[in-house]
């Protein structure tokens, strides 16, 4: 203070923004931000639809349409990295193609080889949305809650991860 003027310090560097706590940042699962939502969906279009469509003269193609549609969408939900993605795009490609060669041509496809290229893709998506859950859940709980046996802390698990939303 100079003779009651307050004389700013023109020297000082202006105050960087503190880091973001871990668990602030969310990790990633998809391409966009709402393809586990649009996988979703197609789910439950799949579930919703599936006792309608047995009925139908063209149900077996609606049925090839909204499965293929379901495990595309399932390829965009995991494939937030790019190693992921390719083998998504690998492992659904012999299900989708086989479906569709079976629909069109069962003589050439037996429906075991695309049932079972389908079922390793669909446990390859379990294995990585539940990879995702866990890094979400180790990602929302602070350094002195790292388990949920409990500790005073887990208490605020619902707490500490919602309030970012």
């Amino acid at each position: 203070m100079f003779g009651g003027i307050m004389l700013r310090d023109t020297q000082s560097k202006p105050e960087e923004a503190a880091p973001r706590p871990h668990w602030n940042v969310r990790p990633r699962s998809g391409i966009s931000r709402h393809s586990a939502a649009h996988f979703l969906a197609a789910l439950l279009l799949i579930f919703v639809t599936a006792p309608f469509l047995e009925d139908l003269r063209s149900g077996e193609l609606v049925e090839a349409v909204l499965m293929t549609v379901a495990l595309l969408s399932a390829v965009l939900a995991i494939g937030g990295r790019r190693r992921t993605l390719a083998w998504g795009v690998v492992l659904v490609m012999p299900a989708v193609v086989g479906k569709w060669l079976n629909h069109w041509r069962p003589d050439l496809m037996p429906p075991e080889v695309f049932l079972g290229a389908g079922l390793l893709f669909v446990l390859f998506v379990v294995l990585h949305l539940l990879r995702f859950i866990r890094s979400l859940v180790q990602g929302c709980l602070p350094d002195e809650t790292a388990s949920l046996d409990g500790e005073p802390g887990a208490n605020r698990l619902w707490s500490t991860c919602s309030s970012d939303t």
